[in-house]
């Protein structure tokens, strides 16, 4: 299993990569994920209720779900 991680903000990462420093960490925001059919599972954890366009993340992470993947 590989895990990847997000964070639109720097020190995020750099909190996140001491918790789980296997994790391979992207900066990015949600709104404009850079992958496409990239992942199995995507979790967005403390991300929908802190982003006015939810919709669009949610589009997002639909286009860098592999097929058949869950989010």
């Amino acid at each position: 299993m590989e895990l990847s991680g997000s964070e639109v903000f720097s020190a995020g990462l750099a909190f996140a990569a001491k918790r789980v420093p296997a994790a391979r960490l992207y900066q990015m925001d949600a709104r404009s994920i850079p992958f496409m059919a990239e992942f199995n599972v995507i979790g967005a954890l403390g991300v929908l209720e802190h982003v006015d366009d939810d919709e669009r993340v949610m589009s997002e992470v639909a286009r860098a779900l592999r097929p058949g993947g869950g989010s």
